[in-house]
């Protein structure tokens, strides 16, 4: 289970969630579902619940 991750999103500079949010976010829900669909993780946090 690979725990992190680089993706690369063009047009996204250092503050990735201020340049491209349309990219950055669901790159980090897929990984945070993942990380939740192996069993390393606890309950999904309030990111992933409210944007589910």
């Amino acid at each position: 289970m690979e725990l992190t991750r680089l993706v690369r999103l063009p047009d996204a500079r250092h503050d990735i969630f201020r340049d491209r949010p349309d990219l950055a976010f669901p790159a980090i829900e897929e990984f945070m579902r993942q990380v939740k669909g192996s069993g390393l993780a606890g309950p999904a946090g309030p990111m992933l619940a409210a944007r589910s």
